[in-house]
């Protein structure tokens, strides 16, 4: 049953991975129709590698804070854990430790991989103001 199960969630992830990525819809207005889909479809893929360039820093710096909140957590559901299980020094301590870097560890990753799926709110501001400037009117986002 738990593989099965741990099959299908992976088979959901790898669906979602591979069919969804989002984009803006472009509105047909002028510029779009005089300079066509492609050259919409490039400014869109210029657009968006520009924001990944000027949003980087900002998501190191949110990466780590999140990561840094969910090594505390993680450092509390630990110590719990270490204290339930053992009750000794090195159980709580390793529970601690142990709770700490999988919460660094998720915390650090969550933030780095939400584009995959989905751009993050502020990434699809700074494209949409970017084409916006190009002379292109976005719609909304799919």
């Amino acid at each position: 049953m738990k593989t099965a199960l741990k099959n299908l969630v992976l088979l959901f992830t790898i669906f979602s991975l591979a069919c969804c990525s989002y984009k803006p819809i472009l509105y047909q207005n002028d510029t779009y129709l005089q300079n066509g889909k492609e050259v919409a479809d490039a400014e869109i893929t210029r657009c968006s590698t520009e924001a990944d360039q000027y949003l980087k820093e900002y998501k190191a710096r949110r990466a780590a804070k999140e990561a840094a909140r969910k090594a505390a957590i993680g450092g509390v559901i630990g110590t719990i854990f270490g204290a339930l299980g053992g009750g000794n020094k090195r159980s709580i301590l390793s529970g601690t430790l142990v709770g700490a870097g999988v919460g660094a560890l998720i915390g650090g990753l969550s933030v780095l991989g939400e584009d995959k799926v989905k751009p993050s709110e502020m990434k699809q501001r700074y494209v949409t103001n970017c084409l916006n400037q190009k002379g292109y009117q976005v719609l909304g986002w799919e």
